[in-house]
């Protein structure tokens, strides 16, 4: 019993020491691999900010020439006589959508921007936390891009539509 015992604590000491180096001389590739991991979430973090930012800006000057056009179309309306007071309503409605959906962008771009502050290795899953602000923020984005579409499809359009049934004063 007592070389069994013996023999159990040796090959446990045994194990103890052979493991030991085996463990310190994994740890340098696992933490150069967390490394490259962050490095390239860092990267693509950047390229989907330096998106947002362009296509923040390419959405907002074609929904601020929509707003344009409209406008221009009320005045020459108005002008010729018909009564545009829904096309003046709209066009504030849109507007007003429009001043949502760039910030709701912007509010996307300043989230990605916290997230890449983050310690990538070392944050204890606040990392990942941002970045699920980031996406919930990121589907209220699309959400308002999608609700001016389906406005000027549904309300504007029918309301211009609605002005070729009138006859000028």
């Amino acid at each position: 019993m007592n070389k069994v015992l013996c023999a159990s604590l040796l090959g446990v000491v045994l194990l103890t020491i052979l493991a030991s180096p085996v463990s310190a001389a994994t740890f340098p590739r696992t933490q150069e691999r967390v490394d490259q991991r962050c490095q390239l979430i860092t990267q693509r973090i950047d390229g989907m900010i330096s998106r947002y930012e362009t296509n923040r800006q390419q959405h907002i000057d074609t929904y601020q020439k929509m707003v344009e056009r409209l406008q221009i179309a009320d005045t020459r309306l108005k002008a010729e006589g018909y009564n545009t007071a829904q096309v003046e309503s709209d066009y504030k409605v849109l507007a007003d959508k429009v001043i949502i959906f760039a910030q709701d962008v912007q509010a996307v771009t300043n989230q990605l921007k916290v997230a890449r502050q983050q310690q990538c290795g070392n944050s204890n899953g606040a990392f990942k936390v941002e970045l699920l602000k980031a996406q919930k923020l990121s589907f209220k984005a699309r959400t308002d891009a999608q609700d001016i579409q389906t406005y000027y499809q549904t309300v504007i359009r029918k309301d211009m539509l609605s002005l070729k049934k009138q006859t000028p004063k």
